[in-house]
């Protein structure tokens, strides 16, 4: 059965990467923007906090998931029904562009809820702490604009890498589902030391296309997936494979 090389998929979120990490970097630094024209308006740290606004993060990482996971999708079918069907009809596209579109409001809420928490809690930090060295409002605000920019690249780095590989793996399912053939997904470790205990334990773990694997203390459909606990999913880089069922 036709299957994608492991440095051939490496090389493709590497260049996904290159191309949204710094979109979601600048993202992050807009998101704060509102809190401060509330701190400088006289708004507490807790409550300036308060005004992150998740809505250019969420417009990136829609974008994000809509143009991986469709992608995956389509080559992963194409992959598996070579030889046996034509390319992915436009309806099958369309259905994995609806999903793409879907995940962001369903599972993927968690992750935007999560970056979005994690900024508030930088911008009360900063802001506290200004107050405390007896900052002055303006001088305040430029600590937190440097802060927040100073940090957005790395921040940025690591959710890419998480949800780039959580979307192709998505998506990937979501394209082997589509073919109708009898298979079922296999866990892929990445093979380069790097991977976790619990990931190398569940190196060649098989379940049903629609079940999940057990890795560590947790569940998942896929290398990634929300579901699991964060611990086993920030920065994997992990994949499935698939086989014909036993």
């Amino acid at each position: 059965m036709p299957t994608d090389t492991p440095e051939a998929r490496i090389a493709r979120l590497d260049a996904y990467e290159s191309r949204f990490i710094p979109k979601l970097a600048a993202a992050l630094i807009k998101s704060v923007e509102p809190a401060i024209s509330a701190y400088e308006q006289g708004a507490t740290p807790s409550l300036a906090a308060a005004y992150v606004k998740d809505t250019h993060v969420g417009t990136v990482l829609e974008q994000l998931y809509r143009t991986v996971a469709v992608d995956e999708a389509k080559r992963t079918y194409d992959t598996l029904t070579e030889g046996q069907k034509a390319q992915a009809p436009g309806t099958l596209a369309d259905g994995w562009v609806a999903r793409a579109r879907d995940f962001l409001r369903g599972e993927g809420r968690m992750t935007l809820q999560g970056i979005t928490e994690r900024t508030q809690g930088v911008v009360r930090d900063v802001l506290e702490a200004a107050q405390e060295l007896g900052l002055s409002i303006p001088d305040a605000a430029r600590r937190l604009r440097q802060t927040v920019t100073g940090i957005a690249r790395e921040r940025a780095i690591a959710i890419c890498r998480t949800e780039i590989n959580a979307s192709s793996n998505a998506g990937s399912l979501w394209g082997a589902q589509a073919t109708g053939l009898a298979l079922q997904k296999q866990w892929l470790d990445t093979k380069d030391g790097r991977a976790r205990p619990t990931h190398v334990a569940a190196n060649g773990q098989k379940a049903p296309l629609d079940g999940f694997f057990s890795v560590g203390q947790g569940r998942g459909r896929y290398p990634g997936d929300p579901l699991l606990p964060v611990g086993e999913r920030a920065r994997c880089r992990c994949t499935q494979t698939y086989v014909p069922i036993d």
